[in-house]
């Protein structure tokens, strides 16, 4: 009388909130490759999926995001909002050039009243996975025109950091951790 369709009857009824972590991604890939719903649309799925903060389930949805093909996590990474860019950008098994430029390239709402905070948790987070694509993006991006309202000068600002906090570990060694 019925069909054995396997998962497939899983995956069609059941809510997004309460799906398996892959079936979630296998959903929101699905949906950007159909582009059946706007980036605005799929960004709070993805809000969603990033929010299980278990340590397990980042490892496994590191090892999914490492069957995706590079166009796909891009796309996830334009979809995503800014708040949770860190987030997935940790997770991504091997970050390009590109994938950080998208990442620089997403603005601060504007009644965020700490939009340096939220600049430097992206900068961060790219320049935990390689300073050197931090850089080249950075640089590429304030050759361009679509640069973010005060990208520069948050940018700017974050070498600071950075170069304050290396002399600072020259000067006490001891005091990594």
């Amino acid at each position: 009388m019925f069909k054995k369709t396997g998962k497939k009857w899983f995956g069609r009824y059941l809510p997004f909130v309460v799906r398996p972590t892959e079936l979630q991604l296998q959903w929101l890939t699905a949906a950007l490759a159909r582009q059946s719903l706007t980036t605005e649309e799929i960004s709070p799925y993805i809000k969603i999926l990033l929010t299980d903060n278990e340590a397990e389930d980042e490892k496994e949805l590191t090892r999914l995001l490492l069957d995706i093909d590079g166009g796909m996590i891009s796309r996830l990474l334009e979809a995503t909002d800014i708040y949770d860019i860190p987030l997935l950008f940790k997770l991504i098994p091997s970050p390009t050039f590109h994938n950080a430029e998208i990442a620089l390239q997403k603005e601060v709402p504007p009644f965020e009243r700490q939009a340096q905070m939220v600049y430097d948790q992206v900068f961060y987070a790219i320049n935990n996975r390689s300073e050197k694509i931090l850089v080249d993006a950075a640089e590429s991006l304030l050759k361009g025109r679509e640069v973010p309202e005060n990208f520069k000068e948050n940018f700017q600002r974050f070498r600071r950091i950075l170069d304050d906090k290396e002399f600072l570990l020259s000067l006490y060694p001891k005091a990594r951790g």
